[in-house]
């Protein structure tokens, strides 16, 4: 008899720990963040994705839906958190506007203790979706059709960055989002408990010197679980994998540079409304950036365009 192999109830009794710890603190929403929640729920929201999506699933996508709206507010405290990190450290940015960012992580924390407190901290919803067999992974067809999925969502990917052939023009609608999308592949790569195996083929490639650094085996992001015994696997190409992986942490901080200077230029359009100079050049000023949001922008697009249309590296995970 096959042992049964469910990856999904890892995070979930995870999930439910974290939960019951938090709900006597005196801030269970900064608890939840400070004892890193965010990655547990990337985890179930990255499992209930790919299973709605490769099978029409309506009761996991309620699922995904649930673990998405938790894991969006625990981002709104880390962002606001990493800018206050990153402002308080400038002597070039006022008291004023850093009190600016006090006020948004502030509601962003209240707004998932309300949350949870109206949920009664999911302890139902948690226990309803982490019925014992509730989905099951150690079969041959479903892995197929979890690999199946992963290929179109890659092509998905690949559609969306040829929409801006002539360049990006938002780094929060694109730029990030398109991120968002590739991480996934990544993260399915974690969650999926050994599934996902990388092989590395014996060919050189043109793009290797670009696309992975030296320390690439060394990364976190690139270490991912073994389970062995499984009927079936889905296995990547070792080296597109590490290329995606690159790709994602450049965007990284491509984006945060851009949304740093984004997010403080309306912090000074609040707080300094009769300024002499527009606030998007003050942002770049206080925060001493050497690259615009719209060089940075090009600097997304070249990257992306170079993995996408020139070498295709995408097309090694198909």
């Amino acid at each position: 008899m096959t042992r049964p192999f469910n990856p999904y109830s890892v995070y979930t009794a995870k999930f439910l720990h974290l939960l019951d710890s938090c709900r006597n603190k005196r801030n269970p929403a900064m608890w939840l963040f400070e004892n890193d929640a965010r990655s547990t729920l990337f985890m179930l929201e990255s499992i209930s994705r790919i299973w709605y999506r490769a099978f029409d699933d309506e009761e996991t996508k309620k699922w995904h839906k649930t673990f998405k709206k938790l894991e969006d507010l625990l981002g709104e405290i880390d962002y606001y958190t990493s800018l206050l990190k990153e402002f308080s450290k400038n002597k070039s940015i006022t008291n004023i506007q850093t009190d600016y960012f006090k006020k948004k992580k502030n509601k962003a924390v209240e707004k998932l203790n309300k949350k949870l407190t109206e949920k009664d901290f999911f302890k139902k919803f948690m226990v309803g979706s982490s019925k014992p067999g509730v989905l099951s992974f150690n079969n041959k067809n479903v892995l197929l059709k979890l690999h199946e999925e992963i290929e179109k969502e890659i092509v998905e990917f690949f559609n969306f960055f040829k929409r801006f052939e002539n360049g990006f023009t938002n780094m929060e609608s694109q730029v990030h989002e398109l991120r968002r999308c590739l991480r996934w592949i990544s993260i399915y790569a974690q969650s999926l408990g050994g599934i996902i195996v990388i092989k590395e083929k014996k060919v050189k490639y043109k793009w290797e010197k670009e696309f992975i650094r030296e320390n690439a085996v060394n990364s976190s992001y690139n270490k991912i679980p073994i389970k062995k015994g499984l009927k079936h696997y889905i296995t990547f190409d070792k080296k597109a994998f590490y290329a995606l992986t690159f790709v994602i942490e450049e965007l990284g901080k491509i984006k945060d540079k851009g949304m740093a200077i984004e997010a403080l230029a309306k912090a000074i359009e609040k707080t300094m409304p009769y300024r002499s100079t527009s606030a998007i050049k003050l942002a770049n000023r206080e925060l001493k950036s050497d690259l615009t949001v719209k060089q940075l922008l090009a600097k997304a697009h070249k990257l992306l365009s170079d993995f996408f249309i020139v070498y295709k590296i995408h097309t090694r995970f198909l």
